[in-house]
């Protein structure tokens, strides 16, 4: 009876030894996706944050191309542009090659080269 009561003990024992490593694991399973769902949140906030900035610099970006535009446009004389060509001239003094021109304004590159052209043409007679 003694032995049956030690064997009894032996697999409480055990059994609890296997509940405390069960609990265990689940603790670091719990903390380990607290700690990513934390990171996870701080990583979407950075996300957003850096999205508002790149979406106010593409804002002031285009208030300022539509400026230059309606100075452009509104001027009077034989050198005035449409805006349409005006835009073209905007971008080529900002820095931009016929091909984003073209891509940025979803219009033929032979059709910015050639006004581009046509404009050092005219800046050629003028000098």
């Amino acid at each position: 009876m003694g032995e049956l009561l030690l064997l009894g003990q032996f697999l409480l024992l055990v059994a609890g030894w296997f509940l405390y490593l069960k609990t265990q694991q689940s603790v670091r399973d719990a903390l380990r996706e607290h700690s990513l769902s934390a990171e996870s949140d701080l990583l979407r906030r950075t996300v957003d944050d850096l999205l508002s900035k790149l979406v106010r610099e593409a804002e002031r970006a285009r208030q300022d191309i539509d400026a230059r535009i309606g100075f452009l446009g509104n001027a009077s004389g034989p050198g005035a542009w449409p805006p349409s060509v005006a835009a073209v001239y905007v971008l080529a003094d900002g820095g931009c090659s016929p091909k984003d021109i073209a891509r940025q304004l979803a219009r033929p590159i032979g059709e910015i080269e050639l006004m581009l052209s046509i404009r050092e043409q005219e800046g050629d007679r003028a000098a």
